[in-house]
């Protein structure tokens, strides 16, 4: 064995091999699977979708962001359905946090790294679940901007970006991607047509029975649920996550005396 002090040369010499044998293993699983018949998995979608405003109200008064409204949102239309839970009853959500620089601006690609969140879904009380996803997830994004962590995502050679991908989604490590993207409050056009509404898709990683997407533009929040579950169980989704909103919102006016009914609508 000799000493290797490049850590970069380590990383390669340690990558390497392991990712020739995750080569060697998919390959030796699709020749056992010439002639065997192997349909794709149909998937459903649903799209839940209100005011941004709601959201942000929730997240003013409870003391959180609207990312910890959404998910503890999900936390609770995901409490009734175990099945859609983790092997072990948990469900990991990976979030992707967006870690582009002032640097990035003119770049036209993603900068992320994924973050994972369990989601309380355990916890009965709508107020305690914002409550716990707050805490889980306070200070943990803005860490991972921190240009020391970033330099070293970007020390990794691209070889390893495979195996690191595989094992963000890995089903072991993650039960469903939760996504959060922000568009522009001003008016949007595509061709010269203004856009008038968006319904966010997210891709289903394999091995994943999930995946949601939120989606704020022009004032709206929407998200989007994407399932192998059929499709009424998609639709049900988007209408108890909408549930979970007006739970939240009237938990916090019980506590200052204030009615709050929001307006949304699920399809």
């Amino acid at each position: 064995h000799r000493a290797v002090t490049d850590p970069l040369r380590a990383a390669w010499l340690c990558g390497a091999p392991l990712l020739e044998r995750r080569r060697a293993n998919a390959a030796e699983r699709a020749g056992d699977a010439v002639g065997a018949e192997h349909p794709p998995t149909a998937l459903s979608y649903a799209c839940a979708e209100t005011g941004l405003g709601v959201l942000r109200d929730i997240a003013r008064r409870h003391g959180t962001t609207v990312n910890d409204v959404y998910l503890a949102a999900l936390s609770g239309a995901l409490r009734t359905r175990p099945e859609l839970h983790g092997p072990d009853g948990r469900v990991r959500a990976l979030v992707p946090v967006n870690v582009r620089g002032p640097g990035d601006a003119a770049v036209l690609r993603n900068r992320h790294i994924p973050l994972r969140i369990p989601l309380p879904v355990a916890e009965p009380e709508a107020g305690r679940r914002l409550a716990l996803v707050a805490a889980r997830t306070a200070g943990r994004a803005r860490a991972l901007r921190h240009p020391l962590v970033r330099a070293v995502f970007r020390s990794i050679p691209t070889a390893a970006g495979g195996w690191c991908f595989q094992r963000y989604f890995d089903p072991a490590h993650a039960t469903l991607l939760a996504s959060n993207v922000r568009g522009p409050s001003s008016a949007l056009a595509v061709a010269g047509r203004r856009v008038l509404r968006t319904l966010p898709l997210n891709f289903l990683p394999a091995g994943h029975r999930l995946s949601t997407v939120l989606a704020t533009a022009q004032g709206r929040a929407v998200v989007g649920f994407t399932t192998s579950e059929p499709r009424a169980a998609a639709e049900s989704l988007a209408a108890a996550w909408l549930g979970e909103l007006r739970a939240l919102a009237a938990a916090q006016a019980a506590a200052t005396g204030v009615t709050t009914s929001p307006t949304a609508l699920a399809r």
